[in-house]
């Protein structure tokens, strides 16, 4: 770097105390890029700087140039081989992490620069070293250092972690002296971070081959007793739940005999505190922990005492719905969850028990609790199949229930049902139709303002006709269910409202999975799908008004069902469909059609019947489609009909 350059970085720095916000970010933006050009001569620059009695800015300034040489770091510490300038910096943000009258500002971006100078594997070690002598046994440790050390292990687990044990000794120590709430919480937060990078090396096996949990079982069962001997009895609430939360991180660490000995007392004190919190993610986030630990070392018959006061009291907060403008809120929802689901993966006798007592005997909230833990075991595979049947038998007996709330979470359990493949055509054909049933209607009307803690609700018609559209064209496991089945749904009245939804699905159904129409006859009749001359009078009903998507649908379901309509029709519908499709669709895309153009509609498709009349050649056929018009018109009062009958 030039003279010129030096003289330019001190110009810049003297500006940087300037009363204008604009001009110090400007200053610092510059210093940045000048910096990831020259390195060790700006940071030099810098702490000259900051340390010199002469030009020492004021605090907030400092702050700001401390940054500078942070984001310079994260750039490009890897390129810095000058250990005098490293060396440098590293003492003069110690001393600044170790001074209790140093500002909070001021200590925070400090320890932001060594966090980014420990997160660099070169300086990784240096680092460290620094921070550990901080620590002496006996003395309490400074908070900054602390937070510091617990954003280094989530920056830089393989750099940090050999140090773990020796930092885990000293604090053995030092604990019981601990006063400070603020300090207590700082080491439990570090304390979580350490164990969440020594599990991430051993299951890495880095940065040493030979890491194990058994390294740290020494120190971690110490402070673990430490924590519940003292620190979860104190009368501050954060604390008692950031003791509880780095509980449960320990536990994964513990020797088998130590956690079993413990943890019944820890698990009793997290459900007795439930009674007392507001937000309760500490605590279940720690009991999931807890239970994770517990079941991979196989010890779970001493569990079993907890099981069912374990899921009464989650049960209470899945009843409860998460606020989305709270994201701790969202966070323990999604931990009570995981909770359902280590508990139905080793006790799934009582978890079945539990969540059918609440489907049959209860109040719609619980309806909607059961059902939404239902999904989340089904989806994660947690339950064998013999326990999914019988939650789903429970299931069909409360269809009945007409709760806007119920059905919306019914129907996602429908899904999970068709996507783990627990759904038979038999079993599922009571589910398929309560989709149909109320995909009908109109939205319902809104009577109040969304609220911005809670996504904003779709009516239960939209919900069912997604989740049908979902099932018709992405769950393969769903199509036969869904086929031939909907094919009944077409021809009665009394489902006429859902035709838009049902005709779409069994349009997309037909050209999908088209090797079930060669199978044997489909079209049987009652029970079954329709008759031939009852369908395919009803879908050419259905063709002859343009403007809307089910006459598209009516055609394109025609097509794939030409070999069950009569093996004579298949090659003229070849030819003829896709030129009826072609003229609906153009029909069907224009705002305002003219009368001649109707007329025309439906003189083509007088032709195409006639035609397949023709085809067909069968005077019981002709006799039964005359049949089938004639009661339409009877059943029905609407426009459709009166074509029908022109057309015949």
């Amino acid at each position: 770097m030039q003279a010129k350059d030096k003289g330019l970085v001190w110009g810049l720095l003297e500006a940087a105390g300037d009363v204008n916000d604009g001009v110090r970010q400007t200053v610092a933006s510059s210093l940045i890029t000048l910096g990831h050009q020259h390195p060790p001569l700006v940071l030099t620059a810098i702490h000259k700087f900051i340390s010199s009695p002469q030009t020492a800015p004021k605090v907030h300034v400092q702050s700001m140039l401390y940054n500078v040489a942070e984001n310079i770091i994260r750039e490009c510490g890897e390129k810095i081989n000058d250990a005098e300038v490293i060396s440098t910096w590293m003492d003069g943000a110690v001393k600044l992490l170790t001074l209790p009258s140093v500002a909070p500002d001021l200590q925070e971006a400090a320890s932001g620069f060594m966090v980014a100078l420990g997160s660099c594997p070169v300086h990784c070690n240096a680092v460290m070293e620094c921070l550990v002598a901080q620590i002496q046994t006996g003395m309490l440790p400074s908070q900054s250092v602390i937070e510091t050390l617990g954003a280094l292990a989530a920056g830089n687990v393989t750099g940090t972690v050999p140090y773990y044990k020796i930092i885990l000794g000293l604090l053995v120590g030092c604990l019981p002296a601990v006063k400070q709430e603020s300090l207590k919480n700082a080491i439990c937060v570090m304390i979580n971070k350490f164990t969440e990078a020594i599990l991430e090396a051993v299951e890495n096996k880095e940065p040493d081959p030979n890491i194990s949990l058994e390294s740290y079982v020494t120190e971690s069962a110490a402070i673990f007793e430490l924590l519940v001997n003292l620190w979860i009895k104190n009368s501050t609430t954060s604390v008692r739940h950031e003791a509880i939360l780095c509980l449960g991180h320990l536990s994964h660490l513990l020797p088998t005999d130590k956690l079993e000995e413990l943890a019944g007392l820890v698990v009793t004190t997290i459900l007795s505190m439930y009674r007392k919190t507001s937000c309760p993610y500490n605590l279940t986030f720690s009991l999931a922990l807890i239970m994770d630990a517990l079941i991979k070392k196989k010890i779970t018959e001493g569990m079993r005492f907890h099981v069912d006061h374990l899921l009464s009291s989650l049960f209470t907060q899945v009843c409860v719905s998460p606020n989305y403008t709270e994201p701790f809120t969202v966070k323990n929802h999604y931990e009570v969850l995981r909770c359902y689901e280590l508990l139905g993966g080793q006790y799934p006798e009582n978890v079945v028990a539990h969540l059918l007592l609440r489907l049959e005997n209860a109040s719609y909230q619980q309806r909607v609790g059961s059902l939404m833990v239902i999904k989340h075991l089904i989806n994660s595979k947690t339950l064998s199949a013999e326990n999914v049947a019988s939650l789903t038998t429970t299931l069909i007996s409360i269809l009945h229930d007409p709760n806007s709330k119920v059905v919306k979470s019914v129907t996602q359990v429908i899904v999970a049902l068709c996507h783990n493949n627990h759904l038979t055509p038999q079993s599922g054909a009571p589910f398929i139709t309560y989709l149909v049933k109320h995909s009908a209607g109109l939205p319902s009307p809104q009577t109040r303002r969304p609220s911005l803690a809670e996504p904003e609700e779709e009516s239960v018609p939209v919900v069912c006709r997604r989740v049908l559209h979902l099932l018709a064209t992405t769950v393969e496991a769903a199509f036969p269910l869904l086929w031939p089945l909907l094919l009944t749904f077409v021809c009665t009245t009394e489902h006429e409202a859902s035709l838009p939804t049902t005709m779409g699905c069994l349009a997309h159904l037909a050209k999908t999975i088209s090797e079930f129409n060669e199978q044997e006859p489909l079209l049987v009749g009652s029970p079954g799908p329709p008759t031939s001359p009852v369908l395919l009078s009803r879908l050419l009903v259905l063709s002859c008004t343009p403007g809307n998507d089910v006459g598209v649908s009516a055609l394109t379901l025609l097509q794939g069902l030409a070999s069950q309509v009569s093996p004579r029709v298949v090659e003229p519908w070849e030819k003829d469909l896709p030129q009826l499709l072609a003229t609906l669709q153009d029909l069907t895309e224009k705002v305002d059609l003219e009368p001649s153009a109707i007329q025309m509609w439906h003189e083509s498709l007088r032709d195409f019947l006639s035609d397949t009349i023709t085809n067909i050649d069968s005077e019981e056929y002709t006799m039964n489609l005359g049949k089938a018009q004639v009661r339409q018109n009877k059943n029905c009062i609407s426009q459709k009909d009166f074509i029908s009958h022109y057309l015949l």
